[in-house]
């Protein structure tokens, strides 16, 4: 499972990445994996110029395992974190392979020359 899990990270870090360099934020998104193997990359879209964090979350969370065909489902969230005094940009990182338990992970980053640094 933890290469499963490796993979799925590294599907939510790239999809970041990408939105970072491209715009310099990212509204929620996940990634599941079904009982295939196949890794979906899943959106939200909502027809407000501005999305609603929460709401994009909260979505996620109660709908992606309803099919039953989901293995396990990461959620990449913009955040901002405190770290020794002085407020930075991170990714929240959550997944759970059941709906009802979220690992928390966060990762901060740097974008320096449209280049994302993690760390």
């Amino acid at each position: 499972m933890s290469d499963i899990l490796n993979k799925l990270r590294n599907n939510i870090f790239e999809q970041a990445e990408i939105y970072l360099q491209e715009i310099g934020e990212f509204a929620p998104f996940a990634s599941k994996l079904n009982k295939s193997g196949d890794f979906i990359p899943v959106g939200y879209y909502d027809n407000n110029e501005i999305i609603d964090s929460i709401k994009a979350v909260e979505v996620f969370e109660e709908t992606l395992f309803k099919d039953g065909d989901v293995d396990v489902v990461a959620i990449g969230i913009n955040v901002s974190i405190e770290v020794k005094g002085e407020q930075r940009d991170a990714l929240l990182l959550k997944i759970s392979n059941d709906g009802e338990n979220w690992e928390e992970s966060y990762y901060v980053y740097n974008i320096i020359e449209n280049q994302v640094v993690w760390g």
